[in-house]
């Protein structure tokens, strides 16, 4: 199953997420977000972080995700997880 998995959904606009994102984010912008995460069958056990660049986008993508009954968290932005040490994918 996918218990205690995490699935990482960039929930900014494909040229967002083109000019660097997350390695193993999904792309999905938060205007099909809705319609894209029904036909992307996630479990509801998966947690789901979304991420933008401010954080604005992600709050809302997390609130929406959570009202449709996924666990969701907003991880806010790409640079703290570059201030992290994380890496990010071009």
């Amino acid at each position: 199953g996918t218990k205690g998995k995490v699935f990482v959904l960039d929930v900014r606009t494909p040229e967002e997420y083109a000019r660097g994102h997350i390695p193993g984010a999904v792309n999905v912008p938060i205007g099909n977000l809705s319609t894209r995460i029904r036909e992307m069958h996630i479990s509801k056990e998966t947690t789901i972080v979304t991420t933008c660049d401010h954080g604005g986008r992600s709050s809302r993508a997390a609130l929406e995700l959570r009202k449709m009954g996924y666990q969701a968290t907003s991880f806010c932005r790409i640079e703290d997880w570059q201030k992290d040490g994380y890496k990010i994918k071009k």
